[in-house]
């Protein structure tokens, strides 16, 4: 069995339980609370989880295809079980939205307000979208140097084109699901524009981790210049970035600074996380459990908040920001827990009955979606 990276899986587990948190409140909290000084605090610590999700999603898949690559160049099952696993990502991005409609169902009664809300691009599809990049680019004959600079220059380009694609009205000449891919004009929480550059710079880390992991002193020394460099972005995004700095480059957002600005972010509680799994051993914690099932997790806990339980109300529907910020907190934890405990239970069943664990993942993706392709 691959040995897992343990740092990776603490950060990836911080994203969701802090993405869990940032969705509880977004949707029970009062409405009132917003304006206060701790909300402003957490909002903008809530604002990293998404490039974290990204970024880490970007580092994981170079990192841990770098030898399938021969695999997928000849189409053999590791290939289509690959592109398998990327398509499931993508639909489960927008099963979120998905209310037990099926597709004639959404065509004969769907208005255009309704249509509009399905084709938003959240995060997941995003994540798709990129991978199927970085996947495309393992299947050209390209070094480990030169997929470096390569995915170096798409993170740069994503953050240089971003505020020149928010100026396009995208849905003036393309299908409106199409448009939302490019920016927030239909409503898109996460659209490739800016939000790529994440991925693709979690991208850039994987091939330079490549280079130094396995020697202790290289990996120390790695680390610390990515602390460096982390820190350096944070301080000359802020400069560059924030209004009052007395170097101050005013660009339309969302623009290169922004982006330099959250990746120094994300640097920073990379190392720390790497320094703190020096410490502690996560092997046999809940924390590993989060994380290999971070993608259920991401998924239940939408489940559980947004869709209808009953008389077609869903539990955001029911509380409707009624509640102060401890019943918040207590909802947040009541949460993880129900999702940690589907995700050790799933967990399980793959390391015990793999086989049984596949044909049950794939039927709760592919037998919803053979609900909305084909009921009538």
């Amino acid at each position: 069995m691959r040995e897992r990276l343990q740092f990776i899986d603490l950060h990836r587990a911080i994203v969701i339980l802090v993405m869990i948190e940032v969705h509880v409140f977004n949707a029970f909290m009062q409405t009132a609370l917003r304006q206060t000084g701790w909300f402003h605090t957490l909002n903008f610590i809530n604002g990293l989880v998404a490039p974290s999700f990204l970024f880490i999603s970007g580092f994981i898949f170079v990192f841990t295809t770098e030898k399938k690559m021969d695999e997928y160049r000849k189409f053999s099952g590791v290939f289509w079980k690959q592109l398998g696993r990327l398509l499931a990502i993508w639909i489960i991005g927008y099963s979120v939205r998905w209310n037990l409609f099926s597709l004639h169902e959404m065509v004969a009664y769907f208005q255009a307000e309704q249509w509009a809300d399905f084709f938003k691009v959240d995060v997941l599809q995003t994540i798709a979208v990129g991978l199927l990049v970085l996947f495309a680019l393992r299947l050209l004959k390209i070094s480990t140097p030169r997929l470096k600079w390569t995915l170096a220059a798409l993170t740069v380009l994503v953050g240089v084109l971003s505020p020149f694609m928010y100026m396009i009205n995208f849905h003036g000449f393309l299908p409106w699901g199409v448009a939302n891919y490019f920016n927030n004009t239909g409503g898109s929480l996460f659209p490739l524009f800016p939000w790529l550059a994440f991925l693709f710079a979690g991208g850039v880390v994987a091939t330079l981790f490549q280079k130094v992991k396995g020697d202790a002193a290289l990996t120390k020394k790695f680390f610390t210049r990515f602390l460096i460099a982390g820190v350096a972005m944070i301080i000359l995004g802020h400069l560059l970035f924030t209004g009052n700095s007395p170097i101050y480059i005013w660009v339309p957002q969302p623009n290169i600074f922004f982006l330099m600005a959250r990746i120094g972010y994300v640097s920073v509680i990379f190392y720390l996380c790497w320094l703190v799994c020096l410490k502690v051993d996560f092997s046999k914690s809940a924390v590993l459990d989060l994380s290999k099932a971070s993608l259920l997790a991401y998924w239940l806990h939408l489940m559980i908040i947004y869709k209808y339980l009953w008389a077609n109300r869903g539990l955001s529907d029911i509380i409707k920001n009624s509640l102060n910020q401890y019943e918040c907190i207590l909802a947040t934890i009541l949460m993880i827990l129900v999702v940690q405990d589907v995700a050790i239970v799933w967990n399980r069943l793959k390391e015990n009955r793999p086989k049984l664990g596949m044909y049950i993942g794939r039927g709760v993706v592919f037998l919803p979606l053979a609900y909305f392709l084909f009921r009538w």
